[in-house]
């Protein structure tokens, strides 16, 4: 049996990108897979339901259990994908925009050590004796060892950062004199 499938479907279907799922007696059934990920992404029109009966039957028992355990109430399940969209744009992860937001607001080694000093505390205990040090010399006044325990990781690494740069820019400066 033939089965007319959207256009988007069956341009796939020809291209290979997609398989038309076949039951175990060998009869064509009218939903298409990826054939990568084995997911469904369409079915032909008029698909009757004895089809579906079909390939439920056939499916073995380990993909059945998959089937009836799968949570189809998800977003995932609820959007309909558009088939004539040539991309599909992803959502970036939570990490990547929390990382792009900080590397706007930190120096380059101020971001990798920020890591470092959530999981080192000594580290962490040297950059703030750093920064006050410095904080003293310059004159700030807010930037106590009290201050500097409460503040964030990437408050202290940047500080750390703002006055190791200053200060290397200062030898410079006074070399070149």
């Amino acid at each position: 049996m033939l089965f007319t499938f959207p256009p988007a479907i069956q341009a796939g279907i020809e291209a290979g990108k997609y398989v038309v799922v076949v039951s175990q007696k060998g009869n064509l059934l009218g939903i298409a897979r990826e054939r990568l990920t084995g997911r469904i992404v369409g079915h032909a029109v008029g698909v009757t339901v004895q089809n579906q009966v079909d390939w439920i039957r056939s499916l073995p028992p380990s993909e059945l259990q998959l089937l009836n355990s799968a949570d189809f109430s998800t977003p995932e399940f609820n959007e309909i994908p558009d088939n004539n969209q040539e991309t599909t744009t992803l959502a970036a992860p939570p990490e990547q925009l929390l990382y792009e937001d900080y590397r706007e607001k930190s120096h380059f080694s101020s971001l990798r050590d920020q890591l470092t000093l959530m999981f080192k505390t000594a580290v962490r205990k040297d950059y703030e004796d750093y920064v006050n040090q410095q904080a003293g010399i310059a004159g700030y006044k807010t930037l106590v060892p009290k201050n500097l325990q409460q503040a964030s990781d990437l408050t202290v690494a940047n500080l750390y950062y703002y006055f190791k740069i200053r200060d290397e820019s200062e030898d410079k400066e006074a070399v070149a004199i």
